[in-house]
């Protein structure tokens, strides 16, 4: 029982340092991780770029952003892929490049922005059949994606001039728990766009 015990216990002891080990290996390499990534794994300069909605019909989405108040920043198309991508974003950049730009010369201006965009992608073809739709997330099946939003100086009359236009307002606005006023449009797409009141000084 005695040799028993100490070869269980070598064993056991043994079995411990390559845990600690291991443990002290992981440790060092989190640490240098979190020193190469200065915190985070998309290091110290990322940008949030982009957020993207498969759309329809290109034309009718463009329209209601741009009523919306975003602007319209560049498109790229792949042909042997049949589909293209409209980028938007709220800032009116004068920098934006003429749109008969070489396509790389684009993506090089756009990925070198410091503001988020909308990207909007469109396969060649679904405008076309009267039948095609998109889930919009918010709907069995393929419920999980929900909305994006925006916050505006004045809710009321940012939901009035979306109506105003010939789009819905499907959440009027008015308070929300006790959050604040908020508001729900679609786009052309049926996709859920909240508006949120600025707080007021």
């Amino acid at each position: 029982m005695f040799v028993a015990g100490r070869v269980e216990s070598a064993f056991f002891s043994r079995k411990t340092t390559r845990v600690l080990s291991r443990y002290k290996t992981s440790k060092s390499r989190i640490s240098r991780c979190k020193m190469s990534f200065n915190g985070g794994f998309l290091g110290k300069n990322a940008v949030f770029a982009q957020t993207m909605l498969r759309i329809k019909d290109p034309s009718k989405s463009r329209q209601f952003y741009e009523a919306l108040g975003m602007n319209f920043l560049t498109r790229f198309d792949f042909p042997e892929l049949s589909f293209s991508l409209y980028f938007f974003a709220l800032e009116k950049d004068p920098t934006v490049p003429a749109e008969d730009a070489p396509q790389p010369e684009r993506a090089k201006w756009l990925f070198s922005r410091q503001y988020p965009t909308l990207e909007l992608t469109h396969n060649w073809g679904t405008e076309k059949d009267p039948n095609f739709k998109y889930a919009n997330g918010n709907t069995e099946p393929g419920k999980g994606y929900g909305h994006i939003g925006f916050l505006v100086d004045d809710l009321y009359a940012s939901c009035a001039a979306v109506e105003k236009a010939g789009y819905v307002v499907s959440r009027k606005p008015g308070p929300f728990q006790n959050v604040g006023e908020i508001a729900f449009v679609r786009d052309p797409d049926d996709y859920w766009i909240e508006l949120i009141q600025k707080p007021k000084s």
